[in-house]
């Protein structure tokens, strides 16, 4: 089950990459990274955004999304890097606080990942995907009911918990 739960993840991250707005001299090179990841093409992307961040070193967005690009090339500790840049630039960040936690998750950090979204989440108690995260840690540390209860919180907030989290974590309760 778990390779099931690694993908969604990184479909979580696709859906990130546009949510803020870019500055304006950077704007070009982050349209462009950000349409390249959409296209699978991460090798351009990571290009695009390097350019991005280059001329705009503050540029948190490009910095979580060259982060995503790199999570897709399996170049973890570079995305790991860009992640930490994002939130040391914008410490409000809830999404690089989730990707990051997301890339703990995968290399099996698990408290790492789940301090990662307990952030994300008191930044943005709304932010139904960081409680599915974080439900999916809990439960591989074996921690149920926590796992359930972030279950419920997630959709609570309109998320679709996938069906077959939810029957591991059922069978796993019992």
């Amino acid at each position: 089950m778990r390779p099931k739960i690694i993908a969604i993840f990184l479909i979580l991250f696709v859906v990130l990459v546009d949510k803020v707005p870019a500055d304006n001299a950077d704007k070009e090179y982050l349209s462009k990274g950000v349409a390249c990841i959409k296209n699978l093409e991460y090798e351009k992307a990571v290009g695009f955004l390097s350019e991005a961040i280059r001329i705009n070193q503050k540029n948190a967005v490009a910095y979580n999304n060259r982060g995503t690009a790199y999570v897709f090339k399996k170049d973890f500790v570079n995305a790991i890097s860009d992640f930490t840049s994002a939130i040391e630039i914008n410490p409000k960040c809830a999404e690089a606080y989730h990707n990051r936690g997301a890339i703990y998750y995968k290399i099996g950090s698990l408290d790492k990942a789940i301090a990662d979204f307990d952030k994300a989440i008191q930044i943005d108690p709304a932010y139904a995907n960081a409680y599915n995260s974080r439900a999916i840690a809990f439960f591989y540390k074996q921690e149920y009911d926590k796992s359930r209860g972030d279950v419920r919180k997630a959709e609570e907030l309109g998320y679709t918990v996938h069906p077959g989290f939810l029957e591991a974590l059922k069978r796993a309760s019992k």
